[in-house]
């Protein structure tokens, strides 16, 4: 019995760290953005597709994806406000630093691609 639950322990200790190496994240970072719910999007077939989502604390959420084609592109949409924040994160972590109130101002330090589409 003991043998069964240490073997099961360290399965789901392996899976956890597989799992952890198979994801980025999206931190956000939004001055007055406190109790409002951002999504994570990706685009599959030019339509958004809602991945994760979280509700902003002391102006931070922090989303995650699983690793996927890395020319995919992805948004952030914050609820309530129209249209969204569209990035290329490449697989990498991705950052949204800003004022709620000046979505245009948001800045998106993300991937090498990202950087290129901003130049």
């Amino acid at each position: 019995m003991k043998r069964n639950v240490l073997f099961l322990f360290a399965l789901a200790l392996g899976l956890t760290a597989c799992s952890e190496k198979n994801n980025f994240k999206v931190n956000v970072s939004l001055a007055n953005g406190n109790e409002r719910t951002v999504y994570l999007q990706k685009f599959v077939d030019n339509a958004p597709v809602t991945i994760d989502s979280a509700v902003i604390a002391n102006e931070t959420a922090v989303l995650t994806a699983q690793k996927d084609d890395p020319q995919i592109l992805y948004a952030l949409k914050v609820k309530g406000m129209r249209g969204s924040m569209p990035f290329f994160a490449d697989n990498k972590d991705v950052a949204f630093v800003g004022d709620i109130n000046n979505p245009k101002d948001v800045e998106i330090m993300a991937s090498e691609t990202q950087a290129e589409l901003e130049d």
